[in-house]
């Protein structure tokens, strides 16, 4: 139907915007963060519609630890980071479903999803502002090489970090720290 193609790309060309803005704010040093109480269980609806406009798959989340989990950050910036894991998990999958699990223990989080992995000599790379990876990554296309980039400045700028903790074809999983 022309008219899901239609709003698949405007949600994926406002997806960008946001991100191209929000990196260039941070950059700049132009993001005054705002630090609140972020309750890890109310980023979960707002997850769940964020998959379910996926158009190529479907979508299956699942949350650990997260209901009663309360991180001290800006809450802006902890949502953008979670919808840009949820979007590559999606866009760098050739799976049906697309399986994506959050996980919370104290401070640390993870996002696990079974994608088409990052290569070994990639792993660090791919936190590099517009690194696209090599080859077919997936059914979503190429990206813009920003979307880790901004989760590892919105970690630095929590005084946390994020890394690929483990990645086959099997699937990636990543390590987020909040300082």
């Amino acid at each position: 139907d022309a008219r899901l193609s239609s709003s698949v790309q405007q949600n994926a060309l406002a997806a960008l915007v946001e991100n191209i803005l929000s990196f260039n704010r941070l950059d700049k040093g132009r993001w005054q963060r705002r630090e609140a109480e972020v309750a890890l269980g109310e980023l979960e609806p707002l997850l769940r519609e964020e998959a379910a406009r996926y158009p190529a798959a479907r979508v299956e989340l699942s949350f650990t630890g997260f209901e009663g989990a309360v991180l001290r950050a800006d809450p802006e910036l902890v949502q953008l980071l979670f919808l840009n894991l949820l979007r590559n998990a999606c866009k760098y999958n050739s799976r049906d479903p697309v399986e994506i699990r959050f996980e919370c223990e104290g401070s640390t989080l993870r996002v696990s999803d079974n994608g088409v992995g990052i290569p070994p000599a990639e792993q660090e790379v791919v936190f590099v502002e517009f690194h696209r990876l090599p080859g077919p990554r997936g059914r979503g296309g190429a990206g813009s090489g920003l979307g880790l980039a901004l989760a590892r400045r919105i970690l630095r700028l929590h005084h946390g970090s994020i890394a690929v903790e483990h990645s086959s074809p099997e699937g990636t999983t990543f390590v987020l720290h909040f300082g």
